[in-house]
């Protein structure tokens, strides 16, 4: 079986149309880089739905939506502000420019299929249980990519692993919160690269980290039906990484 390349996902971003309407926007400038922080108002004047647009249009990225608000008026103003800042903090200097159409990248727009926490679980939930219809062993892996690029699209995940790499499998690091039978997701897992040959990703298999809470008995006997293995009890001892103390578990699922 050929090796799966997982370091970086290079997940393709979409496309949604964008109007006129930003209200304030950044321009920070760091040597020759230029990189643009906006605030999408579709509905302008309503300051509701909003979003956070990152642009890096000198360095052939394509944009991207870092974060969204349906009902809070104030959540994307206070987001995009504290962006400025941390980005400022590394040595970036930002002013308030007026956005226009013209300085706004031709190349990309921005994506984000804005699925909720609970679809995205969801969906989770559904590519690690097996079915011998809709979901058997042998096409479990490519429906965890597709709940992968979904995790990406919704900035739930980055695009290249930012967690421990192993000899064996690349972590993704969550970045919102979201959750797998009432535990909270903490790393989501592809296969390294490896060097390939027969020994190389034999099982095509993947790994959830959860942070647990009560019991996990529930969490047990789904790994013991869906050729997962479960080990409760896990000690963060790799890699560097660095969590709150808590419970943490570890759910191991296999290809055949």
């Amino acid at each position: 079986m050929k090796c799966i390349k997982a370091v970086p996902l290079f997940l393709v971003l979409g496309v949604v149309p964008l109007s006129n309407a930003f209200a304030e926007s950044w321009v920070c400038e760091n040597a020759d880089l230029k990189r643009y922080v906006d605030i999408h108002y579709p509905n302008s004047p309503s300051s509701i739905p909003c979003s956070v647009i990152y642009r890096k249009p000198t360095e052939d990225v394509d944009d991207r939506i870092l974060w969204q608000a349906q009902n809070d008026e104030s959540y994307c103003e206070n987001k995009a502000k504290a962006f400025v800042d941390q980005l400022e903090s590394w040595g970036w200097r930002c002013s308030i420019y007026e956005s226009t159409s013209e300085n706004k990248s031709a190349k990309s727009k921005p994506t984000s299929s804005s699925l909720s926490a609970t679809a995205l679980e969801k969906k989770l939930y559904n590519a690690v249980e097996l079915d011998n219809v809709d979901n058997p062993s042998s096409i479990r892996f490519d429906k965890y990519l597709d709940v992968l690029r979904d995790f990406n699209e919704n900035n739930y995940i980055n695009d290249e692993p930012n967690g421990y790499i192993s000899e064996y499998h690349v972590y993704y690091l969550l970045n919102e919160q979201a959750h797998f039978m009432g535990h909270k997701v903490i790393i989501l897992t592809l296969p390294s690269e490896g060097e390939g040959g027969e020994d190389c990703c034999p099982d095509r298999n993947f790994k959830i980290y959860l942070e647990t809470v009560g019991t996990t008995e529930p969490l047990k006997d789904f790994a013991e039906s869906n050729n997962c293995y479960f080990k409760d009890k896990y000690i963060w001892s790799f890699g560097g990484m660095r969590f709150s103390s808590g419970e943490y578990a570890v759910l191991d699922c296999h290809t055949d």
